[in-house]
């Protein structure tokens, strides 16, 4: 048996990098696996997994005998020209171009340029053989027609295995008729497979290791910011101030569509007290943020880092509802729900009064047992199936 990894791995964008990384310790040594994204790529340098392409899938698998696995992210339901604008940067801008996106819609340029399918939903890939899906999100939405919502269903029961990482999947997904397993999201493991004495060693910039210890991580995407970035930055210094804590901004999303740096060095030239820091790697990341003494951001993956490695964390922009399903699915008991960028300052008492290492230490505990159990009911279904071929 092979399995065929399918993940959104083939951008620079953090989180997206984590999950292939994670399955890759914990699968390795029983399966032999190949890794694919839409597109081929070589991060390599970056700290992440190379992938081949969507292509090459297609070309490389054997239905009656490989086992294709989603490994995570919000993976359900994004069509090819959304996925296309996260690795393209002229399509990109096409596609947040209101009027060059009407003539994408109108002449399909995705299908045209870039790859033609017949398939609309890549992660829902309808290839003959078995699709796994680990901890994955989305929703079913409007832009979705009735007959790709059969089309799509008709798939996902098709999967013996399906995971999903918050509540708000599980209930779209189950309103549809589909019952999953809700486990939390793979990347949560990051900290048993990264133990923080051990990240120094995988640092790209060592500089960062005479960073000093007081500071506040600062992450926010490019169109996920804040409208008054004068009181944002108002607001952010009176955490920090009372805090004793420095402003680190550090980008955590460097694919087209995300473009964290842009915003964040343009924080800085507002207010020179602030240090931007560019990632050399993930790890650059992931050390940045286990150190600090608080992360504040948009990302998803940043608050799950937070978590891993046991920090307080403040979750903005109401409109990311991921961020916002995973505090209430598994960390509502610590964590503040995201908030808006104007409620920052109103509610710094309300965030440090829910904040509880230990709860939170015990909470993490937890969700990583959960995710390590199901690895091993998927290891152990895996290793059946394999004898029986």
């Amino acid at each position: 048996m092979i399995i065929r990894y399918i993940s959104a791995g083939d951008r620079l964008n953090y989180g997206d990098m984590l999950f292939s990384l994670i399955f890759r310790e914990y699968f390795q040594d029983e399966f032999q696996i190949y890794y694919y994204g839409i597109v081929k790529s070589n991060y390599t340098d970056f700290g992440a997994i190379p992938t081949h392409s969507y292509k090459s899938l297609i070309k490389d698998i054997c239905p009656s005998e490989d086992i294709v696995v989603i490994g995570g992210g919000e993976v359900l339901f994004p069509r090819w020209n959304k996925l296309y604008s996260f690795i393209y940067p002229m399509y990109s801008i096409i596609k947040n171009n209101r009027y060059l996106n009407v003539l994408d819609k109108a002449f399909n340029l995705s299908n045209n340029f870039f790859y033609k399918s017949s398939y609309e939903f890549p992660f829902v890939p309808n290839l003959q053989c078995e699709n796994i899906y680990i901890s994955v999100g989305g929703q079913f939405n409007s832009d979705i027609s009735t007959e790709e919502r059969e089309y799509l269903v008709k798939i996902l029961m098709q999967s013996k295995v399906v995971s999903v990482r918050d509540i708000r999947t599980s209930i779209s997904l189950k309103s549809h008729g589909l019952d999953t397993d809700l486990v939390p999201d793979s990347a949560i493991l990051m900290s048993k497979v990264y133990p923080y004495h051990q990240l120094q060693y995988k640092l790209k910039n060592k500089t960062l290791l005479d960073l000093n210890d007081d500071y506040l991580f600062l992450q926010v995407g490019r169109f996920k910011g804040p409208k008054d970035i004068n009181k944002f930055i108002y607001d952010i210094n009176y955490i920090a101030k009372k805090k004793g804590l420095v402003v680190v901004c550090c980008p955590i999303g460097i694919a087209p569509g995300h473009e964290d740096h842009e915003l964040l060095q343009y924080f800085c030239k507002l207010d020179s007290s602030w240090k931007f820091i560019k990632p050399n790697n993930i790890f650059d990341i992931m050390y940045l943020i286990a150190k600090s003494d608080m992360y504040i951001g948009t990302s998803l993956h940043g608050l799950i880092t937070a978590f891993s490695y046991n920090k307080p964390a403040i979750s903005l922009n109401k409109k990311i509802q991921k961020a916002n399903s995973f505090i209430e699915t598994w960390c509502s008991e610590f964590y503040v729900s995201t908030i808006d960028y104007e409620e920052l300052s109103s509610k710094v008492i309300l965030i440090e009064q829910k904040w509880n290492k230990s709860k939170a230490q015990v909470q993490l505990e937890y969700c990583q047992d959960k995710v390590e159990k199901y690895f091993q009911f998927i290891n152990n279904y895996l290793k059946t199936k394999n004898n029986f071929h």
